[in-house]
């Protein structure tokens, strides 16, 4: 079962439950016996050791509950065994969810949660006995359940893979919305700070969010999200993020996804996504468009803490700009549509990876470029070079080392005071120019 739907599912579970809890504890809520037998209950029914430190029941002005310390533990897997934690839970019901004419939560309070991810090296995963037991303690109808407000604050989530050595962790974790109903939109506001290898990147999500359990579809629309990522490699200032996004889909029954009008602004590039993929879970293919507005390739070295190396002419590299359609699936990536720009120079062409293993093949299409500028300042082999056939191989020397079927036209090259007209060079996947591949 997928963490989200567990997560909801068990949600679902401990609403249910407090219409039972109310009414059995009245009188003795605050009494460690209520405490125990509330604590086994629950272990009974989702089969993982759960402990509640404490346990109050009111009625005014509508049935409360309130669990302090809550504890889910499983000792196989994960730190200390635990998989769930929270320094308090509290739910607000109405008179008609107490009484089982409904499933409707006025409001749900989790302060502090903190949930520990993990899987081991066989692949098992911690959460997988407790998800498939919430989802059979679900099965059957579906319950008509909807969440008036919910609140989650404080709270922490951790994720290792001893398989791949991963190891993510997220804090400051805070969660709002409005008007939470199975299939419909609601008001939702979201904020989290991530961590892993060496990295820092805070998050925050305004906009309308669906989610809808049963059917395994999520969506969110009019999305806005602002963030902030530093630490490892990057300078001290780290980089500002920013981006809007007017759908966002995934239904993951059917197996299908979409992010359609993302927008985003950072490290000096403004840059467009659309993007649908299908076979989610299966042979999953997923097509995209992804476009950006003109910038300045040196400045995104700069904002990565990697300047670009040094060109004869000190302004080259300094704008871009860049288009692309592309495919990716079990048969590898290809982007069979790349058009873009380079300072003064126009190119398209395409890119093919195949899964198989076999070398990526590039083809690129040039329409001039003038070949001195870009090459190293102030070096003998700058001053030597004879033809723009020379200058091209020292440009692309470094692809030598790289196992690459790779084919570029310029339609009018220059370099050292000679200018050539549909220059072809040509680079094998044995990392060698062949003869007469560059005349």
């Amino acid at each position: 079962m997928r963490p989200i739907r567990a997560l909801l599912l068990f949600l679902a579970v401990l609403a249910a439950t407090a219409g039972v809890l109310a009414l059995g504890l009245y009188g003795i809520a605050r009494l460690s016996w209520s405490e125990r037998h509330a604590a086994a209950w629950l272990t009974d029914a989702l089969g993982l050791p759960i402990e509640v430190d404490g346990l109050a029941v009111g009625y005014f002005p509508l049935p409360w509950l309130e669990v302090e310390g809550l504890t889910i533990a499983d000792a196989s897997v994960g730190p200390a065994g635990l998989i769930v934690e929270a320094d308090r839970l509290g739910l607000v019901v109405p008179w008609r969810t107490v009484f089982g004419r409904g499933l409707r939560v006025e409001r749900l309070e989790v302060a502090s949660p903190r949930v520990h991810l993990a899987r081991d090296a066989a692949g098992r995963a911690n959460w997988d006995e407790l998800g498939e037991r919430i989802a059979a303690l679900m099965a059957g109808e579906s319950l008509a359940w909807s969440l008036g407000e919910l609140e989650v604050d404080g709270g922490s989530v951790g994720y290792r893979d001893e398989r791949a050595g991963t190891i993510v962790e997220a804090a400051g974790v805070a969660l709002a919305g409005e008007g939470i109903e199975p299939g419909r939109f609601f008001p939702m506001r979201a904020r989290a700070a991530l961590q892993s290898a060496g990295y820092v990147f805070h998050a925050a999500f305004d906009g309308q969010a669906m989610v809808d359990p049963d059917r395994d579809a999520y969506a969110a629309q009019a999305l806005k999200f602002d963030g902030w990522l530093g630490g490892g490699e990057l300078g001290l200032a780290g980089v500002k993020l920013a981006a809007t996004i007017e759908e966002l889909a995934a239904d993951l029954a059917a197996g299908t996804a979409a992010v359609h009008g993302l927008e985003f602004d950072g490290l000096g590039v403004h840059a467009s996504l659309n993007a649908d993929a299908a076979g989610l879970g299966g042979a999953p293919v997923a097509r995209f468009t992804l476009g950006t507005a003109p910038f300045a390739p040196r400045t995104i070295g700069y904002s990565l803490n990697k300047p670009l190396p040094e060109t004869a002419d000190a302004a080259a590299l300094g704008r871009a700009a860049v288009n692309i359609r592309g495919e990716w699936s079990g048969a590898g990536l290809r982007l069979d549509a790349v058009r873009g720009e380079l300072d003064d120079s126009r190119f398209e062409g395409g890119f093919w990876r195949a899964a198989d293993g076999s070398p990526p093949k590039v083809r690129l299409n040039v329409d001039r470029l003038d070949l001195d500028r870009y090459l190293p300042p102030d070096s003998p082999e700058t001053r030597s070079q004879a033809s723009p056939q020379a200058a091209v191989e020292a440009l692309l020397h470094g692809l030598r080392q790289v196992t690459l079927d790779a084919e570029v036209t310029v339609g009018v090259a220059q370099a050292a005071g000679v200018t050539a007209r549909d220059l072809k060079v040509t680079l094998v996947p044995d990392g060698s120019f062949p003869p007469g591949a560059a005349p």
